[in-house]
């Protein structure tokens, strides 16, 4: 299933993370060396790392905390989430696997006294933690994936990346027999924009909010007749029924009221809510959130900065009309004409948050960094915008290897072990009993791991006061060609580590003689099964299907498997025709590193491949399926004024089945 969508408008998602009353203590009062009371401290054990049912989510949710961002140490403790009820602020904040923060109830006012007092008296205070999420992602049912160092498996969602807000104290938080719970509030995108698939999981989603509704709406409306009930055992039937219905009265009331808000409904029935509380209540959630960016004469949304940016980058315009809409690319034309430079957005996202001045001014330039980089908007664009033209540079390279590798996913940096089967599984002829005797299976192992490769640039205060967009633009582009030139070094590198004998190694130039020979060896490919110390000679009866040719062959490869007949000088010097017996018959393939003396190879090798769906020479190893660089924007750097971004990719090859391919010396 999709991951469910949220609405273009909205930035991130909304989480609440409570912990039960058990995991919560509040230091009992002391004095300190000067005989003045100490600040009382606090320790709340929030999250312990494990999936947990939320509600409106077809799946379990795990928030993984190692992409959440705690930001500062010092962060508010509130009263009930209310920004005037001051209780205390934190001072340490630990993310290793669980969520634990710590601090002192430095507040002054009735919510810190509310609070102490009341955890002095035993009553079970619980904690309310804000946090927002920036990235979702979606796991497949029977895939898995390890996070806080458990492994848990799909269908499940990871929130990859988060950021901590601020704690709270509330009376009632998680139920008592869980030690976490989370609420998330999502917004769908409108019916136009959604895909089959999309709508199909927003249907089973307000589906299964409504049938719990209802579930519970059934539950409150017999409890109401039980409790009428028991007061008065004598009530005609007539009375009882008058009760019910005016309570399913109420509920469908209710529900009408509410259409839209399946959370409200249910949280209306059963607290008995009005049906004016109820409409109120819905009203109130429909309100026009404001824009994520408030600018001191003009308001732009991330998506229209996003699209400037990129198409004064240079980005096609069909791609910008498929990634941002036409009318967010009218947007940006009208207001910056395709000329957004480093200088302008830096200043919108400082005029968003309460800079003042201007213009770029070399002076303030660290209040202005500051004031930017207040929110995690600009990392955003920073990021998606390098991460465009990253792509654009790792897509241009050399990409052979996805054709003649196999892949795999793995989900983490252990190293891991797979197996190729050899079987005996040739038909029997079956005697008079009927019996059928059993094939023989056999198997043999190799390892691969993944490991992170990546680089780091800085886009300076040079680049900065220059207004040179090419650092965002350009430098990424290099960045990605940097990681397509490293998935290039070590694929070929473990390719040409592949020692080629026997069945595997043939010799004769490239020609058809050549071409020829080297067929013949991989039709004649067998392998030995040993079972059960019987041992069995078995044809691979596997065709070649790739004709791998360094740059020197590409043009005679071309000629030789594009042509129907060849031309040959008879006696009388006359040009004859003949035949071509490997037109057509395989795919070529050229790679420069066929020819890169550096990896000890000539112009003159070539080699015969068979499809990587059904027997790999090599096999790539991919961390989360992810098979393409990311580019990410680090926290401003204020002592060098500077913006860093650093682009990485998790892989590794590892050798698979040399029965795969036949190589020719080409000599």
């Amino acid at each position: 299933m999709p991951l469910p969508k949220r609405n273009k408008t909205d930035a991130e998602l909304d989480l609440n993370l409570f912990c039960a009353a058990s995991d919560i203590s509040i230091e009992a009062a002391d004095k300190g060396e000067d005989g003045k009371p100490k600040l009382r401290r606090f320790k709340m054990v929030a999250y312990t790392g494990v999936e947990m049912n939320l509600w409106g989510w077809p799946h379990p949710v795990v928030v993984d905390l190692a992409g959440m961002i705690a930001g500062k140490k010092s962060r508010p403790i509130l009263k009930d989430h209310d920004v005037s009820q001051i209780v205390g602020h934190t001072d340490s904040i630990d993310l290793d696997r669980k969520l634990v923060v710590e601090g002192v109830i430095s507040g002054v006012g009735l919510a810190a006294q509310e609070v102490v007092g009341a955890s002095d008296n035993g009553f079970p205070w619980q904690a309310s933690i804000g946090a927002r999420v920036k990235k979702m992602e979606f796991v497949e049912e029977g895939k898995k994936i390890v996070v806080n160092g458990r492994e848990f498996v799909g269908p499940i969602y990871v929130a990859k990346k988060s950021t901590l807000g601020e704690v709270s104290f509330v009376a009632l938080g998680a139920d008592d027999a869980t030690s976490g719970k989370i609420a998330a509030t999502l917004t769908w995108e409108g019916e136009a924009d959604m895909t089959e698939e999309e709508k199909k999981a927003k249907e089973e989603a307000e589906a299964k909010l409504k049938a719990e509704a209802d579930k519970k709406a059934k539950i409150e409306a017999d409890k109401v007749i039980e409790a009428e009930a028991k007061i008065d055992v004598n009530k005609s039937i007539e009375e009882l029924r008058a009760a019910r219905a005016t309570e399913m009265e109420r509920i469908v009331a209710v529900e009408k009221a509410t259409a839209g808000h399946p959370e409200i409904a249910a949280k209306a029935v059963k607290e008995g809510w009005t049906v004016d509380k109820a409409e109120l209540e819905a009203l109130r959630a429909e309100r026009p959130k404001s824009p994520a960016i408030h600018m001191a004469t003009h308001d732009h949304g991330t998506q229209v900065l996003e699209c400037a940016l990129m198409s004064s980058g240079g980005a096609q315009e069909d791609y910008l009309l498929k990634r941002f809409g036409d009318k967010t690319m009218q947007s940006a034309h009208s207001e910056f004409r395709g000329r957004l430079g480093l200088q302008r957005l830096i200043l919108e996202m400082a005029w968003a948050n309460g800079y003042t001045g201007r213009f770029f001014e070399d002076s303030c330039h660290r209040e202005i960094l500051r004031a930017a980089f207040s929110t995690d908007d600009i990392d955003g664009i920073l990021s998606n915008t390098a991460n465009k033209f990253l792509l654009d540079g790792f897509e241009a390279g050399e990409t052979v290897w996805q054709r003649i590798a196999g892949s795999r996913n793995v989900s983490d940096f252990k190293q891991i072990t797979s197996y190729r089967m050899l079987d005996d599984f040739q038909f029997i002829e079956v005697g008079k009993s009927g019996e059928l005797q059993h094939g023989n299976l056999a198997e043999e192992s190799f390892t691969n791991q993944a490991k992170t490769y990546g680089i780091m640039h800085a886009i300076t205060r040079t680049d900065q006061i220059n207004d040179d967009l090419s650092a965002l633009t350009d430098v990424p582009r290099r960045i990605g060609m940097g990681a397509n030139e490293k998935v290039n070094d070590v694929f070929w590198t473990a390719f040409f580590a592949i020692t080629f004998t026997g069945g595997n190694a043939s010799t004769g130039a490239f020609a058809v003689a050549g071409l020829t020979a080297a067929e013949l060896k991989f039709l004649l490919k067998t392998y030995t099964v040993t079972v059960q110390s019987k041992s069995v000679t078995k044809k691979l009866l596997l065709q070649p299907r790739i004709l791998l040719v360094p740059p020197a062959l590409k043009t005679a490869a071309e000629v030789l498997l594009g042509s129907a007949n060849l031309l040959a000088t008879g006696s009388t010097d006359a040009v004859v025709a003949q035949k071509n017996p490997h037109a057509g018959k395989w795919t070529p393939e050229t790679s420069r590193y066929m020819q890169d003396a550096s990896y000890g190879n000539s112009a003159l090798k070539y080699c015969l491949l068979t499809d990587p769906a059904q027997l790999a020479i090599l096999r790539m190893a991919w961390l989360n399926g992810v098979q393409s660089p990311t580019i990410e924007s680090a926290d401003a750097d204020f002592n060098t004024l500077g913006i860093q971004v650093r682009g990485y990719l998790d892989f590794g090859v590892g050798e698979a089945d040399v029965r795969a391919g036949v190589m020719s010396t080409g000599a």
